[in-house]
Order: C-alpha cells, then sequence, then structure tokens
C-alpha cells in the first residue's frame, strides 16, 4: 500500500487488549501518527481479563514495541539487542521459571524432569513428524489425528497441556507452531506458569495504557461498536463509517480515505459466568450469542459481508473443546496447612497437575502481593480444570456443577487426608470461561482472516483470532506481532518486522510458512 500522510490519518481502533495498545504505539512511534488522531474505542461492559494460558516469554516484537516506549521516555536512548534489557528498561518485572510437579493417585509429590526423555521411540518420530511437516498437511487436523493414545499419558504432553490449556482435540496446526517455539522450553522444564503470565500481561498492559494516556491518545470509553460500513471505490473495499453506542447514544463516525480502522476481534473472557463458594457459575446460555461480546458480535458482522474477514464460527460454537473452569481459593483461619503442605513439598512459584483427576486439575500456590510489592499474609491457590463437563472422582457431578467449596472438596481427596479445616474455612470461588481455548479449537487455514484481508484498503483485523504465519497463539508475542504487521502495511512503512523466534531445529530443517 501507498504511504499514508501520518499528519492528517485518524486511526480508530475498536478494543482495549494488548493488540489494541500495541498498535497505538506503533502507530505514534514508527507511523508518527499524532496520539490526538488516535482513538480507542474501549466497550467497558466487557472484560479485557487475560486468560492466563499464554505465556508470557518476551519475544522479538514485544521486545520491539517496548524499546519503543524506552527510546521515548529514558533519557538515554535503549540501543541494546538484549531483549532482558529492554524488558528490565520498561519496567516489566521477569517471573522466575516455573517448577512442574505431578501427583498420581497413591503416590507423592513428584517433580518433573526432562519429561521428553520418557517418550516412546513412535511418539519422538510423531513430534519430529509434525514440528518439521509442512503445515498444509495438518489443515483440518486435531493433535490426536497425529499421535497415538499413548503419548497423551507422557509427562511432556501433560507439561504442554497444563502450561497452554491444551486438549488432544485441538488444532494439529496450532500445536506445530506450540513445539516449534516452545519444545526446548518444555524438553528442560524451563516453562513459566499461567499466574506469572498474568502478572506480566497484567503489568505490560498497564505500561502501554499509561505511556498512551501520556501521550495524549484519546480514549473513548463506554463505547461499543455495533457495525462497520464497507464502500468499495475502484476495486478496493474500505470502510467508511463506524455505527457505534457511547454511553446510550448512538453514533455514526465517518470515515475518510485517508483514515485507518484496527479492530481486536473475539475475545477469550467473553461469556465467563463466576459462582461462590456456596453455588456453581451458571449454566452456560444454549443461544451462541448469549456468550459473546460486542468484538465477536462485530466479526460476524463483517464476516456476513465478506469471507475474507475469516470464520468465526471455526472458534466459539465448539464449548466442549474450549470451556475452562477456573478457580481461585482464599486460604484463612487455618486452612493455611494446605498452602505450606504443597510449598514445602514443592517450593515457592511450583505448579502441580493431577493427570488422574476426571477434570483435569491443576493448581498455583501463590501468595498475594500488595500494592507495594511486599508479600501479604494472604494465601490463595489458583488452579482450573480442562474438563469441567466430566463428573469428578469423588464428587459425583460435573465439575461445571459445582460450588466453590465441592471443587475444594475434591481437590483435596487427590492430595489426602489432613486438609479439613482448609475445607470448611477457606472461600472458593469458580469461573466458567465458555471460550478460554477457543483459539485453539480445530480450524483450517483460512479460518483466521489475514491482518489485511485481500482487498480491503484501509482496515486492519488484530489479536488472537488474526492470521500470521509461523506465530503461536501460546504466547503474548502473537497478538502484538498482529499490531504491528497491520500497522505497518496500513501506514506504508516499507520495515521489516523480526522473524518469528522458533527453535533451531526447526529453523534448520522445518518449513516455514
Amino acid at each position: 500500500m501507498s504511504r499514508l500522510n501520518p499528519r492528517v490519518t485518524h486511526a480508530w481502533i475498536i478494543g482495549a487488549d494488548i493488540s489494541s495498545l500495541a498498535a497505538a504505539v506503533y502507530l505514534i512511534h514508527d507511523g508518527h501518527v499524532p496520539a490526538a488522531h488516535i482513538h480507542i474505542m474501549v466497550d467497558d461492559s466487557q472484560t479485557t481479563d487475560e486468560v492466563g494460558f499464554i505465556s508470557c516469554s518476551i519475544d522479538r516484537c514485544t521486545a520491539h514495541l517496548l524499546s519503543s516506549i524506552n527510546n521515548r521516555t529514558l533519557p538515554h536512548k535503549d540501543t541494546s539487542d538484549d531483549i532482558e534489557t529492554k524488558v528490565a528498561n520498561a519496567g516489566v518485572k521477569p517471573q522466575p521459571k516455573t517448577c512442574y510437579f505431578v501427583k498420581h493417585s497413591g503416590c507423592k509429590i513428584r517433580r518433573i524432569e526432562q519429561p521428553a526423555s520418557q517418550l516412546r521411540l513412535a511418539d519422538r518420530k510423531g513430534i519430529v513428524k509434525v514440528m518439521l511437516g509442512d503445515a498444509r498437511s495438518l489443515d483440518s487436523k486435531t493433535i490426536e489425528d497425529c499421535f497415538r493414545g499413548c503419548f497423551f499419558h507422557s509427562e511432556l504432553w501433560l507439561l504442554l497441556s497444563t502450561r497452554f490449556a491444551m486438549q488432544p482435540c485441538h488444532s494439529a496446526l496450532e500445536f506445530q507452531r506450540c513445539l516449534r517455539k516452545y519444545l526446548e522450553e518444555a524438553e528442560y522444564c524451563r516453562m513459566d506458569s499461567p499466574v506469572a503470565a498474568l502478572q506480566v500481561t497484567e503489568s505490560l498492559r498497564e505500561i502501554l495504557r499509561n505511556h498512551l494516556e501520556e501521550e495524549g491518545v484519546d480514549f473513548w470509553h463506554n463505547t461499543a461498536v455495533r457495525d462497520l460500513k464497507l464502500l468499495t471505490e475502484n476495486s478496493w473495499t474500505r470502510i467508511s463509517m463506524i455505527e457505534a453506542k457511547r454511553e446510550g447514544k448512538s453514533l455514526k463516525i465517518s470515515i475518510s480515505s485517508e483514515d485507518i480502522v484496527l479492530v481486536a476481534l473475539g475475545s477469550a473472557s467473553s461469556g465467563s459466568l463466576t459462582g461462590s463458594n456456596g453455588s456453581p457459575p451458571p449454566p452456560i446460555p444454549v443461544r451462541a450469542d448469549r456468550i459473546m461480546n460486542a468484538s465477536w458480535s462485530l466479526w460476524f458482522r463483517l464476516w456476513q459481508y465478506s469471507p475474507e474477514f475469516g470464520n468465526p464460527t471455526a472458534f466459539c460454537t465448539h464449548l466442549s473443546e474450549s470451556k475452562v473452569e477456573a478457580f481461585t481459593i482464599t486460604l484463612q483461619d487455618g486452612g493455611e496447612n494446605l498452602y505450606r503442605y504443597l510449598t514445602e513439598q514443592m517450593g515457592e512459584n511450583s505448579s502441580l497437575a493431577i493427570p488422574d483427576s476426571n477434570w483435569s486439575l491443576s493448581i498455583y500456590p501463590c501468595q498475594r502481593l500488595t500494592r507495594s510489592g511486599e508479600r501479604a499474609k494472604t494465601y490463595t491457590i489458583w488452579g482450573y480444570g480442562l474438563t469441567p463437563e466430566r463428573y469428578g472422582n469423588f464428587i459425583q457431578k460435573p465439575m461445571c456443577r459445582c460450588a466453590g467449596q465441592e471443587i475444594l472438596s475434591e481437590l483435596i481427596s487427590h492430595l489426602g487426608s489432613g486438609f479439613d479445616r482448609a475445607l470448611s474455612t477457606s472461600v472458593t470461588i469458580p469461573r466458567l470461561i465458555p471460550l478460554a481455548s477457543a483459539s485453539l479449537v480445530r480450524r483450517s487455514r483460512v479460518d483466521r482472516p489475514q491482518t489485511i484481508p485481500k482487498g480491503m484498503k484501509n482496515i486492519g483485523l488484530i489479536g488472537m483470532f488474526s492470521e500470521v504465519a509461523d506465530e503461536t497463539v501460546c504466547g503474548v508475542e502473537y497478538g502484538i506481532r498482529t499490531a504491528q504487521t497491520a500497522v505497518y502495511g496500513l501506514m506504508g512503512l516499507h520495515q521489516s518486522l523480526p522473524k518469528v523466534g522458533i527453535n533451531a531445529v526447526a529453523e534448520k530443517h522445518g518449513n516455514r510458512e
């Protein structure tokens, strides 16, 4: 595309997730668009909370993003090529790698070490075949289409499944990208945890938001975009109008040929349902539109205009494959012995997977921090079940129909006796997330739209449901790369993006997309 004049361009960003905030930063620092010309439309009725299953490892696009902020805010220019230096300069606190443990029925808690060493020869060959093979051969396939059943009992699979909320029915295409990026970390158990990821992504989002506010970006709060009107001119299609509702009032915003629109598609946290210690979350509505927020509704509207906008039904209509139930246990009044037991067995910053659990439970003990960063006296355990529709081993009903106290009872029954005090005094809050792993479900290579759809002139699609080659949605890097790709393309910036980071074996012998 031809280069736009940044002095006259207005950018309308629909959504406030990390990819949206990153797009605004790129527009200012690389596109030289005045901050006052950047309008971020925020629907405050929908949450932008991260689900926690993506890796917070800081990769090349994220480091470049943080470097952009550093160069504007630091008294000296950050010229370091070291990613850790860029992260530290931006104020993102690095998180220690997590130790992963496993507990089988009737056995003690045991640390997972070098999980790949236990793989059968057939499974090793299967991993190599998937990781290095042509992505086209994995189109519309599931992971279980590519491996024998015994692979899903291996500790390597347990580690990847626990960390990224992957299931055998999920996309083989996405598993290939995950292996290329994270296999080496998994082999040597150098992975972070969902708890650490939540902390880093929230820190990153706060840094970006604060920076944009200081720059003078125009945030439109309480604004829900209902529709985008398309206009075809000289074989190109562009957005000509945004229809929205702001604080209850309908708006029609004209978009000129010099303006651009960036849309964050879909949302993993959409339709989340919260229960209590004494009651389960409400049932998931039968009608799919009842769990979809404005970002999904807008994607459906675009899909009706053209297949170039991808296929949202491929991701949001397979709830049995995408739903996850998370829970937070607050230990108090003598129930802290459960936390102490876990940390004595595993140490701080550890994860415990319970593979014999019908609910596929994993937990992460974590001590809350105060705003000053000091340790508080409140002890919590964060956890989740990947198969909440199944009956428990001890509680004879599905996890998604259990109150928080019943979930804690099931967990304690797996761990052993001696924690009755924790059961009677602690508070467990369950949260059922219907679309938690929607970005991982089986898909074809055309279900996710390109960041700039074919034939479109002024619209960019960003976030976890927009397509960029080689990168995996299992990392925070993905959404940021979509933002950088879209901004560079729409603004006509002739700058190359950092190459997608993959492991050395895949780099040398694999087929890039």
